[in-house]
């Protein structure tokens, strides 16, 4: 009598075996904290990063490539070190899948559009941190003082006003996200 095993293709065998992952990236080897998942996505909450975890299935659905690995991938470079990343993610999450959320809220839907915020606050704070070590490096070697020819060099970044408009588009989309979920949870409360 055969058994259902035998008939499996080395794919399926592979797949359907167990397995475990180390997440780990040469700038974090901290312990995970939290581990969300989100119907579709599952992500991994660590000191310096949120992490998503793909299992080969994800990527390759129809099984037809074997070589397929298991991936992960930072999806946020901040992570549990950053206080806004629980006061924004975690707390949402806690909040939505909790019984304070009424019935009528779809905790999933919404905590995706937490997740999008949280992606344009991250490039937001990205763009102020290589800002910040932008201008640390033109002003590294600058002499304050005025020269003996009554001149001053002054120092120049250049693109600022690019940089200052991707900033904003990072709040602005925050902003639209967010004005967006507010209205949605009127309609359900019957505010609207």
């Amino acid at each position: 009598m055969e058994n259902q095993t035998d008939k499996q293709r080395p794919i399926d065998k592979l797949r359907n075996g167990a397995g475990s992952l180390e997440i780990r990236t040469p700038d974090d080897d901290s312990a995970i904290s939290e581990l969300i998942s989100t119907g579709d996505r599952l992500l991994e909450f660590k000191a310096k990063g949120i992490y998503e975890i793909k299992l080969a299935d994800q990527v390759d659905p129809e099984r037809m490539n074997v070589a397929t690995p298991n991936t992960i991938q930072r999806v946020i470079p901040y992570g549990l070190d950053a206080p806004w990343v629980s006061a924004v993610i975690l707390t949402a999450h806690h909040l939505f899948q909790s019984s304070c959320s009424p019935s009528e809220i779809d905790g999933v839907t919404a905590f995706a559009l937490v997740l999008k915020m949280a992606e344009d606050i991250a490039g937001a704070h990205q763009l102020e941190e290589n800002y910040r070590k932008a201008e640390e490096v033109v002003t590294k070697n600058l002499d304050p003082k005025i020269r003996k020819d009554r001149s001053f060099v002054v120092p120049a970044l250049g693109n600022v006003e690019s940089r200052c408009n991707e900033w904003i588009m990072h709040c602005g989309n925050c902003s639209d996200l967010f004005e967006c979920s507010t209205q949605t949870l009127d309609r359900v409360a019957g505010r609207a």
